[in-house]
């Protein structure tokens, strides 16, 4: 894909168009599928692509987290009375960011969910929930849960251990 065609692409992902009616549209009016100089699989790699050089801004994330301990410190609190059971779930690309949402939560004394931290990932590999994990124990004052609840993803599991 030329810078052009990317531009374009990007711009129509950012309101939420979805690739295969962005390719659709480059289909329609290039007049026809043989016309179009890339598949539509080139438009996903670049997707990918994009993602991965986004979402490898470690020090981005470590500074929100530090932002939102200094503006809400009740997070720590809150994580250190009612964080020894951990709920640590993704969700499959369901955000405009194409990219899973991980959500660490628990349940406190009212039977009711608390989020204790929430990261946007790039992928779902080991290294990354390592990573993550980490930054979460950091961000938590080092204090591991006693036990911690999963969907059974693999690289999660392996991570958590």
């Amino acid at each position: 894909m030329n810078s052009a065609e990317i531009d374009q692409m990007n711009m129509m992902l950012k309101v939420g168009i979805k690739t295969p009616q962005i390719y659709a549209s480059f289909v329609q009016t290039a007049g026809g599928y043989e016309n179009v100089p890339f598949l539509k699989r080139d438009m996903y790699n670049r997707i990918d692509k994009q993602r991965r050089i986004i979402g490898g801004d470690a020090s981005a994330c470590l500074k929100l987290l530090q932002r939102m301990e200094v503006e809400n410190p009740g997070i720590q609190l809150d994580y250190e009375i009612f964080g020894d059971v951990l709920a640590f779930d993704a969700t499959y690309r369901k955000n405009k960011y194409m990219c899973p949402l991980v959500v660490f939560s628990g349940v406190n004394h009212h039977n009711q969910t608390i989020v204790f931290a929430a990261a946007l990932i790039a992928n779902e590999t080991e290294e990354t929930y390592k990573w993550l994990l980490q930054q979460f124990l950091e961000g938590m004052k080092d204090k591991a849960p006693v036990c911690v609840i999963t969907d059974g993803h693999g690289a999660m599991k392996k991570a958590i251990e």
